[in-house]
């Protein structure tokens, strides 16, 4: 029988025991001979989930191994001891039985199905005479250190394919520039085949030319350890050079040593790129220029008969006509206007697309601006018997910065798109604006609804491209070019917004013009200008000696008829040398100047003229610029050969005597 002292220290190694299964980090099972599981500690509870009152004395570790991996182990492990072995627990204990090293990774499997990989050792437990009395498993969760060595293999391939595969040359050199390692892109770069250019050096490959850039690179990257890209070429080879930026960095390898990380990138395409670029800048200018040109003379070609109908059908509808001769004036007055429009959206768009066009930014008046360009279409839509609303924000009010023109113009194709594509109901207009809380630009928001057609979706991505309409039925029954939207989006997002849209076929349509627009004080209040027509009432003319510069007939037969009833004596030159020999013989009140003629434009006419008053002494004589040339360039040349009016071409009897009134009383 024991003594008390014997028991106690069996009990305190018992104990022992016991803490320290519980606390190990490692899951620790022990089994009989045969396999039933005898101890399991709380580490392995907490790896696999099962409870050692679930397992201990009821199961083997079979219930948490994966069956075709015992099955695999089974013919490995077999092949090994050259016993076969069946699968079962005799798999993880034949290797321990055999008295040979038993540690080997698993895979377990969780009571909720879920797999882990372990490093598992399985040592034999033995009595006093060496015999077998079980079976001792230490397993520690390996998940960690695989998905470590699983990414240092993916970084290693990756890195390895980088290097491989990579279209910029790498090569390792040691400090005296002879070649350790490069890739397959170096190879085709310099043109040399890998055993011959482990015999060569970095300095075979470079020209003289670039040896004291190649030292400045050197002393760099003793100072920093790096050097910054610099461009230089290669000796090829069979003796040609090529260009290439090389950048380079100082590392340790791991005998030790010093070497030289290069990366070399081939810069031929570039070079070839960046050539081709320029021609193709000169050839786009070229081109741009022709361009310019070519629209200037089909601007001047069309204008210049459009100008003659024009003028003459709104000088017929000023007379005595009865019903039926007005309702023919009318019908050609309205046809020519639609045509004019028509000729200045493509050349908008032209300018657009040229950058010839500049926005201004100007104190206006928003509500008036929006509200004048739906006023100008009122009379349309109440025609087609539609309603059009403006609902204008309490916040819209006040004076902000932008380009009024260019606001009323887009505004304008808007509504005047609303108005054609709508049959019933109406058209609504609101005009809101958000104030930046930082006293930046406000939001503001021109919004035209429709209850119209609509668009299809299939459409509306496409939409404010060039000559797009919703089919081929649209344009048969509502006519337009397509340039409207295209050209109101681009005048949008040059004045710093954009323009959207949102619809569905049949529901009608809703257009969103964004701007932002800072806010300003009120401008002075501008002065009056006269009523064009009231104007032309009573403007006293008669008497006023005038000279026309313009060189097709039917523009002066044009100008003549327009000029008749104002009792003025009309001189008229069919170039602009006759009519700087015109000019010389003085007297002359007012000159009306075409800016495109032969022999001598009207811009070196005019100048030729102020050049003529300012030799002479002779007081300054108004000119006024009547052309088809309707680009800003255009107006700003006549300015600068020093022109006092510029009017565009087709001109109306309102503008011309407006423009000549003005004039002739200052």
């Amino acid at each position: 029988m024991p003594t008390p002292s014997v028991e106690t220290d069996v009990l305190e190694r018992l104990r022992l025991q016991s803490a320290i299964l519980d606390h190990a980090a490692y899951a620790i099972i022990a089994t009989t001979p045969d396999g039933i599981i005898t101890e399991f500690n709380r580490s392995a509870e907490a790896m696999l989930g099962w409870t050692a009152a679930e397992l201990v004395g009821l199961r083997s570790p079979e219930v948490f191994h994966l069956g075709a991996e015992v099955e695999a182990r089974a013919l490995e492990f077999g092949a090994e001891l050259g016993t076969p072995l069946e699968p079962g627990f005799r798999v993880f204990v034949a290797k321990t039985d055999q008295g040979q090293p038993n540690e080997h990774e698993w895979t377990y499997v969780r009571k909720d199905g879920s797999h882990f990989p372990v490093l598992l050792s399985v040592t034999a437990l033995r009595d006093e005479a060496g015999a077998i009395t079980g079976y001792l498993g230490v397993a520690s969760d390996i998940t960690k250190r695989k998905q470590a060595e699983a990414a240092l293999r993916a970084s290693e391939e990756k890195l390895r394919n980088l290097f491989e595969l990579s279209s910029v040359g790498i090569a390792l050199t040691d400090m005296e520039g002879r070649y350790v390692e490069f890739n397959a892109a170096f190879l085709r770069i310099v043109g040399y085949e890998p055993e011959e250019l482990r015999t060569l050096d970095y300095w075979v490959l470079t020209p003289d030319d670039y040896l004291e850039a190649e030292q400045s690179a050197l002393e760099q990257m003793a100072r920093t350890g790096r050097y910054t890209p610099f461009e230089k070429e290669y000796i090829r080879k069979d003796g040609s050079r090529v260009p290439i930026l090389l950048s380079g960095a100082r590392v340790t390898g791991s005998d030790g040593a010093q070497y030289i990380w290069s990366i070399i990138e081939d810069m031929s395409q570039q070079k070839r790129t960046e050539l081709s670029l320029i021609e193709a800048k000169v050839r786009a200018e070229a081109a741009n220029q022709a361009k310019s040109d070519f629209l200037a003379n089909v601007s001047h070609e069309l204008r210049t008969p459009l100008n003659g109908v024009i003028a003459l059908a709104d000088a017929l509808g000023k007379t005595r006509l009865d019903d039926r001769q007005q309702e023919l004036v009318e019908i050609i007055s309205r046809s020519s206007v639609a045509l004019e429009g028509i000729l200045s959206q493509i050349l908008d768009l032209s300018k657009v697309e040229a950058g010839h066009v500049a926005v201004a930014a100007q104190p206006l008046d928003l509500v008036d601006q929006v509200r004048q360009a739906v006023e100008v279409l009122r009379g349309k839509a109440e025609d087609r018997g539609l309603s059009l609303r403006l609902e204008s924000a309490a916040g819209a009010e006040g004076w902000f910065l932008g380009d009024a023109g260019r606001i009323r113009q887009v505004v304008s194709n808007l509504v005047a798109n609303a108005v054609k594509f709508t049959e019933t109901g109406g058209i609504t207009v609101t005009l809101q604006v958000e104030d930046s809380a930082d006293g930046g630009p406000a939001a503001v928001t021109i919004a035209v609804v429709d209850t119209g057609i609509g668009i299809d979706p299939d459409v509306l991505p496409r939409l404010f491209e060039r000559f797009t309409q919703a089919d081929e039925s649209i344009t048969r029954r509502f006519g337009g070019t397509g340039l409207g939207l295209s050209i109101s989006r681009q005048l949008a997002r040059l004045m710093g917004g954009d323009l959207l849209a949102s619809s569905a076929s049949g529901e009608g349509s809703r257009f969103v013009l964004a701007l932002p627009l800072a806010r300003t004080a009120d401008p002075a209040p501008p002065q009056t200008a006269p009523d064009a027509e009231a104007e032309a009432e009573v403007l006293d003319a008669e008497g006023l000696r005038i000279l026309l510069a313009e060189d097709h007939p039917v523009n002066r037969r044009v100008i003549e008829l327009l000029l008749e009833p104002l009792g003025v004596t009309l001189t008229m030159a069919e170039d602009g040398r006759a009519a700087v020999e015109a000019f010389g013989s003085g007297g002359f009140d007012l000159i009306l100047m075409d800016m495109q003629m032969p022999h001598m434009d009207g811009l070196a006419a005019t100048r030729a003229i102020r050049a003529s008053e300012a030799a002479s002494g002779r007081q300054r004589t108004p000119v006024i610029m009547l052309t088809a040339n309707s680009f800003d360039t255009h107006r700003d040349q006549a300015f600068a050969a020093g022109a006092d009016a510029f009017l565009a071409k087709p001109v109306t009897v309102d503008a011309l005597m407006t423009a000549i009134g003005g004039l002739a009383e200052g």
